[in-house]
């Protein structure tokens, strides 16, 4: 035999905020394990745009990536890659676009990239190029698929265009 409970609309409006905020204790939780799981290469800034306007973007690596394709993660720093997020091959100028990671570089940022790996890591890997640290993390950080250390960085301003929508 079913029970019946009567609330009150006031009782129902708690019991679904309480929801929510559960939901979204959940959610916030899952987040940060995502970002917890991941190796951090450095940060693209692009200034060149207007006052105010400028986009900082993060360079990283996950952690077992199931894509079972070498590639790095671009994401806007602001939204956390709400607004763009996507993921290029460690091989070859080319896209790895999957669920939510399916944006394009334009040519200023394809160039931003390209500088951005050319530049020293920095402090105690000094003696690394951004892109030398990016191969040796992605190494470190993915047990199934491995790439040559000595891999040659492809020419990223070549990455396909946005096509025309």
């Amino acid at each position: 035999m079913k029970k019946t409970i009567h609330l009150s609309e006031n009782e129902f409006k708690d019991i679904v905020l309480e929801t929510a905020k559960q939901l979204i204790r959940e959610q916030d939780e899952q987040d940060r394990h995502m970002i917890t799981e991941m190796a951090r290469i450095g940060f693209l800034l692009d200034s060149t745009r207007a006052k105010g306007q400028s986009k900082k973007y993060e360079i990283y690596i996950r952690t077992n990536d199931t894509g079972k394709i070498a590639h790095f993660h671009i994401m806007d720093v602001t939204t956390q890659g709400k607004e763009f997020h996507t993921c290029v091959c460690f091989a070859s100028p080319k896209y790895f676009h999957h669920n939510g990671k399916e944006d394009f570089l334009n040519t200023k940022e394809k160039k931003l990239l390209m500088s951005f790996f050319k530049q020293k890591a920095g402090g105690k890997l000094s003696n690394l190029t951004n892109w030398e640290y990016a191969v040796f993390e992605w190494n470190k950080n993915n047990s199934d698929v491995h790439i040559d250390e000595d891999l040659e960085m492809p020419d990223y301003t070549l990455l396909p265009a946005k096509p025309n929508t």
